[in-house]
């Protein structure tokens, strides 16, 4: 049985099928439509009808087997392939109409193997120009392809009656899932386990792919209005811009060992009139960098807009908890009271310095522009002289119709010190959710157990402890973010040992190294929304807390008091100091803070100071100081931001 990557539709007929065989059309996937179906369509525009095509079922079902099998040898086994049918549903109505399809099933044996079949459940029966059944044999087809699929043990996922597109969502997700079981190879985790599918896409050789043929048709676009390309060869290639073939792009590559050339010469191959315009006084990186900035601005704008999210959701927590009071810890001891707001405040003041440091990128990120070979534009003029165009021309045209804004000045490639300063504001971005995310697994600790992250009610915390709340989703954005970390080091090291004009030894880390920061990040900022959403703040346990170890804060306002009242400074921090370590010592017995009743049992303080006095001193709830104000400015200057 020879492996193959062919996805075969089946369902009964009117079950929706082609419908999101042309949304997998649309993203650039190679598919393939139920003979059958074509057959029919090719004798209707003979002027034959349906019944009369179908006059002998049997007869013609046989011949759909065959048109089958000859589809099937079409194909390269390597190549990625969605079937609108396939060998079984032959079987299944050969069955229908009469005929015996147990011998050719056991004809078949061992010799059919399909990478997953997707059986679609059938919509409401609609009648058309192609099917001759009525809506109670169309049932009966479904459940019959059912059983010859599993009969010949291809167990078909059923896809339930849904809308196209979140059909078209359930196949790929389900690809991705037989992807990480099945796969005998490397498969980076950030292809199906961290990030969106959104930042997925933007860094997906389909959308490098995309942007390369975008920067070809701007690039002749220009180059017709300077009179170097027919209109006919322009129109071909926008014609053609998007029939992307990637399997026969990767096979070309083989051959010649160079990617640029390998699209160059795909995209020439399907748009014949214009191909031999293609890349016309241009070098790789006119095509490489540019779609590469092109890329990077894609996924900072879609970071930029993760990291509003958070911000707005650590606003509305500040709002709510700005005046509540809290054990303040430093070194991870009790130190004085803030407020849980003021905690907040202080993760959301280090997004919002990462906003404005990411915007500040943003205005920096320019692409390599249309310079050719060592950045000179000598190509451009040659190719230009006695046109009305100068070559700065060319560039700008190009540029504004990729809305890109150009180095003034570029070797061969684009300057690598801007990759730097992208994987730096996303290390920072990293850091600031890790700070935060660390804080979250010391509070979430049952000896402060004051915050929690969200735990979901089927969540299992340990394997072999089930009683366990672990904190996973802050343990993975630490984990995470000091991956993130390393990175910067890789881009720098690019932009210092670019060797005058041009080398290639940042080509290979930089298809890396992107991704492997944008996704990361994008699941970092993801799980973080996540926390913040679900956030679970324990107001009990707060307050005990500061009941437990808030009155050892009040000590230096009593010593305060004393010595206005005359007593000796030194023997105060002395008297304090010995009650305090008192105190400590029943704390740690599991007992209350008793310190309320060793101050006033004591001879000396009650001497100075009324039981009132005391007790107003020792409410250290109102010891906050601005933490309050401070928090709710921190939430308007956001807002601002936002």
């Amino acid at each position: 049985m020879k492996k193959n990557n062919f996805y075969v539709f089946t369902g009964g007929p009117s079950s929706g099928k082609t419908t999101v065989l042309k949304l997998l059309e649309e993203k650039g996937f190679l598919t393939s439509y139920e003979p059958a179906r074509i057959f029919i369509e090719e004798q209707i525009r003979k002027g034959k009808e349906a019944s009369e095509i179908r006059k002998n079922e049997l007869e013609f079902q046989l011949k759909i087997l065959t048109l089958n099998i000859q589809r099937e040898k079409q194909f390269s086994s390597d190549e990625i392939v969605f079937m609108d049918r396939a060998i079984p549903d032959s079987f299944a109505y050969i069955k229908h109409a009469g005929g015996n399809s147990k011998k050719l099933i056991k004809k078949m044996n061992g010799k059919l193997s399909y990478k997953q079949v997707f059986l679609f459940r059938m919509l409401p029966f609609v009648k058309d120009h192609a099917r001759v059944e009525n809506h109670r044999q169309a049932k009966q087809i479904e459940k019959l392809l059912i059983e010859t699929y599993n009969r010949v043990g291809l167990r078909p996922i059923i896809v339930p009656v849904m809308s196209p597109r979140k059909r078209l969502k359930f196949i790929l997700n389900h690809m991705k899932e037989d992807k990480k079981i099945t796969d005998y190879t490397y498969t980076s985790v950030f292809s199906w386990r961290y990030g969106s599918e959104e930042m997925r896409q933007i860094f997906s050789e389909k959308n490098k792919y995309i942007l390369w043929r975008k920067i070809w048709v701007s690039l002749a676009r220009a180059q017709r209005r300077a009179g170097l390309l027919s209109k006919q060869e322009l129109d071909d290639l926008i014609r053609n811009q998007n029939k992307i073939n990637i399997s026969r792009i990767l096979q070309l590559e083989k051959q010649t060992n160079h990617d640029v050339v390998a699209a160059i010469k795909e995209f020439a191959e399907t748009a014949k009139k214009g191909g031999g315009k293609i890349h016309l006084g241009a070098t790789s990186y006119d095509i490489v960098d540019n779609a590469s900035t092109m890329q990077i601005k894609q996924a900072l704008d879609n970071v930029e807009k993760n990291v509003v999210q958070t911000l707005k959701l650590f606003n509305k927590l500040i709002g709510k908890y700005a005046d509540v009071a809290c054990m303040g810890f430093t070194h991870l001891q009790p130190a004085e009271p803030t407020t849980v707001g003021y905690r907040l405040a202080f993760y959301a003041q280090d997004f919002l310095i990462d906003l404005e440091l990411l915007r500040f990128v943003k205005t920096q990120l320019k692409a390599k522009g249309i310079k050719g070979a060592v950045g000179t534009s000598a190509s451009y003029e040659k190719i230009l002289e006695g046109k009305k165009m100068s070559s700065a021309q060319l560039e700008d045209k190009v540029m504004n119709d990729l809305d890109l804004n150009p180095f003034l000045v570029s070797s061969q490639v684009s300057t690598k010190k801007i990759d730097y300063l992208v994987l730096s504001v996303l290390n920072s971005i990293a850091s600031s959710s890790a700070k935060f995310a660390n804080d979250l697994r010391i509070m979430q600790s049952p000896a402060y157990g004051e915050w929690s992250e969200p735990f979901g009610k089927n969540q299992v915390g340990s394997s072999a402890m089930p009683f366990k709340r672990n904190p996973i989703r802050s343990e993975k954005i630490t984990s995470l973010a000091r991956y993130v970390s390393t990175l910067p080091q890789v881009a720098l090291g690019n932009a210092t040992h670019s060797y005058l004009e041009r080398t290639l030894d940042d080509s290979a880390n930089r298809r890396i190294i992107f991704p492997d920061a944008f996704l990361p990040t994008d699941e970092i900022l993801l799980t973080l929304s996540k926390i913040l959403d679900g956030f679970q703040i324990h107001s009990k346990r707060i307050e005990y807390n500061l009941s437990l170890y808030g009155p050892f804060s009040s000590t230096e306002n009593i010593i305060i008091e004393l010595v206005k009242k005359g007593f000796d400074r030194q023997k105060a921090h002395e008297l304090l100091r010995t009650i305090s370590m008192k105190a400590w010592e029943e704390i740690q017995d599991g007992k209350l803070n008793p310190i309320q009743v060793l101050l006033k049992e004591d001879s000396t303080v009650s001497k100075y100071l009324t039981e009132k006095e005391l007790k107003k001193m020792l409410d250290v709830t109102k010891h906050t100081g601005t933490a309050k104000k401070r928090s709710l400015q921190l939430v308007k200057k956001i807002k601002k931001s936002l």
